[in-house]
């Protein structure tokens, strides 16, 4: 992607797990987390968990480098961990879950360059949703394999739910 559509990053030294930080044009302070998930899924060493975070207090101003350079620190880390997968989950106890899974995947679709797959799911029980979405190289695990185990996964989560 060319640098001018996207912010500089970089990757944060002492923490125990990948951070990435920029800064937008307005000044907003962009974090990436990328923490280990505590879930076994079919045997895979490592699930990381991403956590997009500002520093403001209020709604950020619409920015178009946010997307495309979220989209180039996830293709970046997974091109250099390969074997990882990387899963977007959130709630939805503010109301807000559905209306962040939809930026996130807009994200996603306009601005990834194709070398990642993302699965989205929703985890659903009598009274909340929860959306995740799957994110892998398909060079690495087989996607149809990944997919049946996602949702085989999803179903015991909601069975155990109910």
């Amino acid at each position: 992607m060319p640098s001018n559509k996207i912010y500089q990053y970089q990757l944060a030294e002492g923490v125990d797990y990948p951070l990435f930080l920029f800064i937008s044009s307005t000044q907003i302070t962009y974090t990436v987390r990328l923490n280990s998930f505590p879930y076994k899924f079919m045997g895979i060493p490592i699930i990381r968990k991403i956590s997009v975070s500002v520093n403001c207090k209020q709604l950020p101003p619409l920015d178009p480098k946010v997307g495309p350079t979220i989209c180039q620190i996830l293709e970046e880390y997974t091109a250099n961990h390969p074997d990882e997968l990387l899963t977007y989950v959130c709630d939805d106890l503010d109301g807000k879950g559905h209306q962040r899974r939809i930026k996130f995947l807009r994200w996603y679709e306009h601005h990834s360059n194709g070398s990642l797959l993302a699965l989205p799911q929703e985890i659903k029980s009598e009274d909340q949703t929860i959306y995740t979405c799957l994110i892998f190289d398909p060079k690495v695990y087989n996607e149809q394999h990944i997919q049946t185990a996602y949702e085989e996964e999803i179903s015991l989560l909601e069975t155990v739910k109910e």
